[in-house]
């Protein structure tokens, strides 16, 4: 996996066997719920807190990826993290609600 720095596998940890995941996922997740929450029951309270919220996620997100890309020579791949960072949510929650199915990855198979 990328946090233990290897690329094989070996010691990629499933979503349901690291918390760490779960949190990300759980953050991921309410993102775009809560800005329904917001828009549904609009107030400027509601509103400034959601701010904060995605505030805050995109900002360790940006620092953590700005470190890494700072770190591989690939400061150019900055530039398109407000995009990306709109699909990665959609994404992980993508994942995390299809990762309940096996299936046959590298020659295993995951559950």
């Amino acid at each position: 996996g990328l946090i233990a720095g290897t690329a094989n596998g070996k010691d990629f940890a499933f979503p349901r066997d690291n918390p760490f995941s779960v949190l990300v996922f759980l953050a991921n997740f309410s993102i775009p719920f809560s800005l329904i929450f917001t828009l549904l029951y609009f107030n400027e309270y509601s509103f400034f807190l959601w701010l904060i919220v995605a505030g805050f996620k995109c900002l360790i997100d940006f620092l953590f990826l700005f470190l890494a890309a700072q770190k591989r020579n690939k400061i150019n791949l900055m530039k398109n993290f407000l995009l990306a960072e709109l699909f990665v949510i959609a994404y992980v929650i993508l994942v995390g609600f299809s990762s309940t199915k096996s299936y046959n990855w590298k020659g295993r198979m995951v559950k």
